[in-house]
């Protein structure tokens, strides 16, 4: 009777610890994998690439240049 141990609260398996232990390991997997994608996905911000962008845009405002010609380098620019 109280020897007996084939229960759901045994063995640390409460409700399927086990599975449910996985599941939080796996989330925080993710959740770490999506950060360090989205801190080294801007190619490491170049400040003299943001500069440069700046000095683009201003151009584009001033009508130094056209959209076709602001759209190509700004394509240069973010490669």
């Amino acid at each position: 009777m109280y020897g007996h141990t084939d229960s759901m609260f045994s063995g640390g398996m409460f409700f399927g610890g086990g599975v449910l232990m996985w599941i939080f390991w796996l989330v925080l997997l993710v959740v770490v994998v999506y950060v360090l994608k989205d801190l080294f996905s801007l190619k490491a911000r170049n400040p003299s690439t943001d500069e440069a962008m700046e000095i683009l845009k201003q151009r584009f405002a001033r009508g130094e240049i056209d959209e076709s010609e602001f759209e190509q380098r700004k394509k240069q620019l973010l490669q």
